[in-house]
């Protein structure tokens, strides 16, 4: 009889060992969504999609960062938000399992797994003027030093 209950426990910690991963899975769908919408989506510096979208993130006991870009308008930086998965519990005392579950990422899960975010308009430079200008007459040229690009229109070659 001893020797059952040996094998019966053995065989319950080897079910329920790495409970996070067997039973959530490894990653997680995250939407984005901005507004306005087109922007590029990295995650961990890798292009991802372009809003809105959806993708699968693999999940990790590391922070997931996340850049998203749209000419015109501001980067916005931040990291993707995550809590403790609960299902991780299950491995109880069983330290081969919680071993399992946080280098698989699956002890934690990723809350929320919708971003909606307003892009705001790059600011443009307080010195809209030029800072010098620079006239030789003889040679019949202009120049100036600018603090920001000109429109492509406005250069005449």
């Amino acid at each position: 009889m001893k020797n059952f209950t040996k094998v019966a426990l053995i065989a319950i910690m080897v079910i329920f060992s790495s409970c996070a991963t067997i039973f959530s899975g490894t990653s997680d769908r995250v939407s984005f969504n901005t507004e306005p919408s087109g922007a590029t989506v990295f995650i961990d510096g890798i292009e991802r999609c372009t809003t809105p979208c959806e993708v699968r993130v693999r999940r990790s006991i590391n922070e997931r960062d996340v850049r998203i870009t749209l000419e015109g308008y501001e980067t916005r930086w931040f990291s993707l938000e995550r809590e403790l998965n609960l299902i991780s519990i299950l491995n109880l005392g069983n330290m081969f399992g919680w071993a399992i579950d946080a280098l698989s990422g699956a002890i934690f899960r990723f809350v929320p797994t919708e971003y909606s975010i307003t892009l705001q308009r790059e600011r443009q430079s307080e010195l809209t003027h030029p800072v010098m200008i620079k006239i030789e007459e003889e040679n019949r040229q202009v120049d100036a030093l600018l603090t920001q690009e000109l429109p492509k229109s406005l250069i005449q070659n």
